[in-house]
């Protein structure tokens, strides 16, 4: 039998020795505790909870675990309707544990449509919160994604906030070397934006070298991809050097 029917069972199980709306809350729980390991299951127990049936606040709960394990699957945190239903309610409950988490989502949304300033308002208060609760996962999605926006706007200000997010990642005992890599890339191209391209390069090369560790081809053909982007740069500020001292 494989995780997948395991957690079906699991959850069926849990359905026929609770109540009615104790049981939904139950489906969340666990789809939560799903969503960092196994988000695809997750994502079935949640389709299988009647969303007719819960109140305010556990349906706010619901379409934010919906939404972290669809991210989690690799899917766009897209759906503005499901993922305001949580914001409406979380935005007022600075004090709930998933605070954090929500304006962060909602933040990613608006920095996928474009809407700068709202997804720098959301990202920080994600940040500043998740640092407050000791929640330094979420602080340095916050982080990360924060200087992604000010990379266009005060790039100087992007590569401090993402050298807070590196060393924020490292410092989590738990860290994975593949997230490090992906930290330092981001630093990488901060720096790139402010023009710091020797800086740039030298992070980058950081990042390569963690890469090589992991040993995988994926995170490897994003660190070439990146560092291709740094040389393409030097080299072309290195032409107009020459060119303006050939015209002078």
């Amino acid at each position: 039998m494989n995780n997948k029917s395991l957690i079906i069972l699991l959850v069926l199980a849990v359905f026929l020795v609770t109540g009615c709306k104790e049981k939904h809350n139950k489906a969340i729980d666990i789809a939560y505790q799903l969503t960092a390991t196994v988000p695809d299951s997750s994502l079935s127990v949640l389709n299988g909870v009647n969303q007719a049936k819960l109140g305010k606040a556990e349906m706010a709960r619901y379409a934010l675990v919906y939404t972290i394990a669809q991210d989690k699957s690799g899917l766009d945190v897209d759906n503005d309707s499901l993922l305001r239903t949580a914001y409406t309610y979380y935005n007022n409950q600075e004090d709930d544990s998933l605070y954090a988490k929500c304006e962060y989502y909602m933040g990613k949304y608006y920095m996928l449509n474009d809407s700068t300033e709202l997804a720098m308002d959301c990202l920080q208060k994600a940040a500043d919160v998740s640092e407050k609760n000791g929640d330094r996962y979420t602080q340095c999605m916050a982080l990360e994604k924060y200087s992604r926006v000010l990379r266009q706007t005060n790039p100087r200000k992007a590569v401090e906030v993402a050298r807070h997010a590196e060393t924020t990642y490292s410092s989590i005992p738990e860290a994975s070397k593949s997230n490090i890599v992906y930290t330092k890339l981001n630093v990488s191209m901060c720096l790139l934006f402010a023009d710091s391209v020797n800086e740039a390069e030298k992070k980058c090369k950081e990042a390569m070298s963690v890469a090589y560790e992991v040993k995988d081809s994926r995170i490897l053909s994003d660190v070439y991809q990146d560092m291709a982007s740094v040389l393409a740069e030097r080299d072309y500020k290195e032409s107009l050097w020459y060119s303006y001292h050939r015209a002078t």
